[in-house]
């Protein structure tokens, strides 16, 4: 599917074009895949917003709703979490090996990432959680999260 939109531009448009697109081949494989939210995963750390905005649009709850188990490189358990929340992971993780990095910790080079510098992983990384905002993946009800984890303003702001 050619979308010509870039993180620069407002959501409200890649939305539009979205709305404007045949979207039924995905949403029929939606239907049939039963590892929607997996795939919704490796798109949003591929950083492929587009394509993470047509899943929501055909498949919003079968994306928001999914439980993943993530596992980190530097922990051998594995967590269970939703996409909304590895975004977020994701997100402050970079930021801070960023931080790392500016402060001469480590030897790893943290300003590329997967070939896309940490500043415009950031900007998709942050474009995604708009994304999965809008199409309420904050708002799901996370029976696996004890409410004692959960700070207390964010409970009473869901």
């Amino acid at each position: 599917m050619d979308i010509k939109w870039g993180p620069d531009e407002p959501l409200d448009d890649l939305l539009l074009i979205l709305s404007e697109k045949d979207l039924r081949a995905i949403s029929m494989l939606c239907e049939k895949t039963k590892e929607t939210g997996e795939v919704a995963y490796a798109v949003a750390m591929e950083g492929r917003v587009a394509a993470l905005g047509a899943l929501l649009m055909v498949a919003a709850d079968k994306v928001t709703g999914s439980v993943l188990e993530v596992r980190n490189q530097s922990e051998l358990a594995a967590e269970k979490m939703t996409l909304y929340s590895c975004v977020i992971k994701e997100a402050i993780s970079i930021f801070t090996l960023s931080q790392d990095n500016n402060k001469g910790v480590g030897d790893i080079d943290h300003n590329v990432y997967h070939g896309v510098g940490a500043k415009d992983r950031r900007l998709l990384l942050l474009r995604e959680i708009e994304l999965l905002h809008f199409f309420g993946a904050c708002h799901t009800n996370n029976s696996f999260m004890s409410k004692k984890l959960v700070s207390p303003l964010i409970l009473a702001c869901q």
